[in-house]
């Protein structure tokens, strides 16, 4: 069969590929899976927005496209320059011809080139304004054989396999700047001081390759945060590129763009064909912005989009269309009360979500407001913010929600807005502050904001210590639940009734108001959130009636819910219940892990009041444990940040605590200034004296820890993480970490302590997981098993009951 190659194609090898001074960095990934694709289509086309790294992708390709074929030709040949298909063409053929010219109308040579049986690569890069053309010549081209063609667009080309290259992750973005950086200042590093200001200039920037390429030299002369405050303040990076690509659109393409610019960080088509007016169907222009790569998706299903930071630079200084802009005002305010009102519904989660992704929307027009709109704007905010946000936000939009609800001769809003205030001054300490403006909107409220207020009313009174005063509130709240409000008001003041209860020892009579609540909460059309809030208190309850194990199962099922939720103050709030059951069980290993999760995200947050709490956690923790000075150096730090605050029960709960660790540590002395009717407060005085009853029963669960410790109980066991070993409070420690079955049996027992014993296929499964063995064999091996745990250390406290085995209640175990 004769060769169908002409006399113009070279017989030796062919690599055209331009070079590049420095290596392309984090595409490895991405690399082979274009590589995969490519080797599998005809013909591909490289599409994304201006800066994304097309041409760098597709010249790393073909140089391992020509290193992977050793009798493979590769050309790249760039058409930017190229002014229509003649000129194209021509461009082409010289690049493959080694010619100065090349014949347009010889597009044939193309295919036959492409349809040797000889590995070849035909890269076309640059190719968006060519669109139409390339997917001609693509379709004219293609063929069975080795050849293949690669094609860099900001337009979708028909008859390709489309391949959407991504932006560089954060960390890659970093090591880019990085290595660019030290091109022109070879001392340049990224540290700890400099990394957080880099990092919001690659978020800037949308991590794009092409931006950070023209940042990059730039930090020969600016420090990384005044290169980020220069970039926040209009300076664009990739401005001629994305000019280029805003020429390539058709003039309602144009205007709905510009309309668009008043949303921010996203949008789904809903609020799109509120703000957009054009001629024709918005989602179709919305599919033609797609493929020139102006609109990204962001999350496929929902339809969300967005326009990225760059781009939407440029759009800005284009004019942002005032007519869209109020559009987009009326839209959101009417979608975020909608949603707003759904979180206490059965679409909880859908509308929890769609608040939280359109927050940035829901400042945009909160901005843009004014009025009795801007007061409504600001409550859907503080909803949403509630649940994941920053307090210090919610401070400043109930402030000004509250002057301008006031103004606004409404006095249902009115009334919103003052609990929203207060709701904020009671998070924040200031609750006297907050009950007078509870006060003021019980009578200007309909029945779910008198029932909010004075709920509110009765955790401030519970925070100031006032119980009475609080039972006064959550008695009145179910009252009005029942007789104006709907089934949540209901579920709510149960709930509040049942917390109270619970901390006032009426257990039965918290159990009774829990369980009704749950029964309301756990109905079909009811939110998730509202069972998770009673499920919750239930776990509270269960740490009055001492059961550790049922109270983490409350707490994790609320947790769970709040995870899937979304809801940023809950989960931590949720963590430090669980922290209070696993203390008051002994688990101090994972009631440490809970209270440095919920810290962490507290502070993150800046919720104040929890990052309190978890301080106060910590050291009754370090006090379970017998680390005096540790738990000093907690409650020290919570004590004085509590004297700024309202929170007196806290309070109250960190000075008893400090007192009993100085006891620990050797004080011989009780401090004055504690409330001498409290039975607690009593037995610690007569310990300190000398003449105390022996053992005590403190009111609080934990409290009875730092009374336990100072009772130097001797009965204290302490279990290693996973059971790798076990302590007395009086012996030497034994080492399991080789007796692999041991250690799980152990860890096993010290799981259930305080709960039923382990069955013998309990401690089977435990000890041998999925080990087959006969019904005698495996309880001969028990019997063997747990007589050497006692052997070792353990004896009578290991109790045989009927055919199981458990840890003596009455024993203290530490999970350390």
């Amino acid at each position: 069969m004769a060769d169908p190659r002409p006399a113009t194609f070279a017989d030796a090898r062919v690599r055209r590929v331009p070079g590049h001074a420095t290596p392309l960095v984090g595409r490895r990934f991405v690399l082979e899976q274009l590589a995969q694709g490519v080797s599998r289509n005809f013909a591909t086309a490289l599409w994304g927005l201006a800066g994304i790294g097309k041409s760098r992708l597709a010249h790393a390709l073909a140089s391992r496209w020509y290193d992977d074929r050793p009798d493979g030709d590769v050309w790249v040949v760039d058409l930017a320059a190229a002014t229509d298909a003649t000129s194209a063409l021509a461009l082409i053929v010289a690049s493959i011809q080694d010619g100065q010219g090349g014949s347009a109308e010889k597009a044939e040579l193309v295919g036959r080139m492409l349809a040797r049986p000889r590995p070849t690569l035909l890269v076309l890069d640059h190719a968006e304004h060519l669109a139409g053309d390339v997917a001609t010549w693509i379709d004219a081209w293609r063929c069975d054989g080795e050849g293949r063609v690669v094609v860099t667009t900001r337009v979708r080309i028909e008859g390709t396999w489309e391949f959407d290259v991504p932006a560089l992750t954060e960390d890659d973005a970093l090591k880019l700047i990085e290595q660019r950086a030290r091109r022109v200042r070879d001392s340049f590093r990224i540290d700890a001081a400099t990394r957080e200001d880099l990092r919001r200039l690659v978020r800037r920037v949308d991590a794009l390759p092409g931006a950070l390429e023209l940042l990059a030299p730039r930090l020969m002369l600016l420090s990384p945060a005044a290169l980020a405050e220069r970039l926040e303040h209009g300076q664009g990076a990739l401005h001629g590129a994305i000019e280029r690509s805003w020429h390539l659109l058709d003039p309602r393409e144009q205007s709905v763009l510009k309309q668009l610019a008043a949303t921010r960080q996203g949008f789904d088509i809903e609020i799109a064909e509120r703000v957009v007016r054009c001629d024709g169907d918005v989602l179709g222009v919305l599919e033609s912005l797609t493929r020139h790569a102006w609109v990204h998706a962001i999350e496929a299903g929902d339809l969300r989009m967005q326009i990225l930071h760059e781009p939407m630079r440029f759009i800005r200084e284009q004019g942002v269309d005032a007519d869209a802009q109020r559009r987009h005002v009326d839209a959101l305010t009417e979608l975020g009360e909608r949603w707003d009102q759904g979180i206490e519904s059965v679409d909880e989660r859908q509308c929890t979500r769609r608040l939280t992704d359109n927050l940035p929307n829901l400042w945009a027009a909160w901005e843009h407001a004014n009025g009795g709109v801007r007061a409504r704007l600001a409550l859907v905010l503080h909803m949403a913010l509630q649940r994941c946000g920053s307090p210090d936000r919610q401070d400043e939009i109930t402030r000004e929600a509250l002057m301008l609800a006031a103004d606004a001769d409404e006095p249902a809003l009115h009334a919103r807005a003052l609990l929203a205030r207060a709701r904020v001054l009671r998070w924040s300490g200031a609750t006297a502050e907050s009950s007078a403006l509870l006060q003021q909107a019980l009578p200007l409220g309909d029945a779910a904001t008198r029932c909010g207020a004075l709920r509110n009313l009765g955790a401030n009174a519970y925070a100031t210590g006032d119980l009475d005063a609080t039972r006064r509130w959550a008695d009145e709240a179910l009252r009005v639940a029942l007789a104006e409000g709907e089934v949540t008001d209901e579920i709510n003041a149960r709930n509040g009734l049942g917390f109270l209860l619970s901390v006032t020892d009426d257990l039965d009579g918290a159990e009774q108001q829990l369980q009704r609540a749950l029964e309301l909460a756990g109905r079909p059309d009811e939110p998730d959130g509202l069972f998770a809030l009673v499920s919750s208190s239930l776990a509270n309850l269960a740490v009055h009636r001492q059961r550790w194990l049922e109270a983490e199962l409350h707490s994790s099922q609320a947790l769970e819910v709040y995870e899937k939720l979304g809801y940023q103050r809950h989960v931590p709030l949720e963590l430090l219940y669980r922290a209070e059951a696993r203390l008051c069980a002994g688990r101090l290993g994972a009631a440490s892990d809970d209270i440095a999760t919920a810290d962490q995200i507290a502070g993150r947050w800046r919720y104040d009041s929890l990052s309190l709490r978890a301080l106060y956690l910590t050291g009754v923790c370090a006090i379970a444990r017998r680390e005096p000075h540790e738990a000093l150096q907690a409650l020290g730090a919570a004590a004085p940040r509590l004297a700024t605050r309202g929170d007196a029960q806290l309070a109250v709960e960190v000075n008893l605590a400090a007192a009993a660790a100085r006891l620990l540590a050797g004080a011989t002395e009780l401090d004055a200034g504690f409330d001498e009717n409290d039975r607690d407060v009593v037995w610690l005085r007569s310990h300190v004296a000398g003449d105390g009853a022996p053992t005590h029963t403190a009111r609080d669960p934990l409290r009875q820890i730092w009374v336990d410790a100072l009772l130097g109980q001797t009965d204290t066991l302490s279990v290693d993480a996973e059971g790798r070993g076990f302590r007395w409070s009086t012996g030497e420690h034994v080492d399991l970490t080789r007796r692999q079955a041991l250690r799980r049996i152990l860890d096993a027992l010290a799981e259930r302590h305080g709960g039923e014993p382990l069955t013998l296929a309990e401690i089977m499964e435990a000890g041998w997981p999925g080990e087959m063995m006969t019904v005698d064999s495996g309880n001969r091996r028990v019997y063997v098993t747990i007589k050497r745990l006692r052997d070792l250390g353990l004896g009578d406290a290991l109790q045989t009951v009927g055919d199981g085995y458990m840890l003596n209640p009455d024993t203290h175990v530490l999970r350390t």
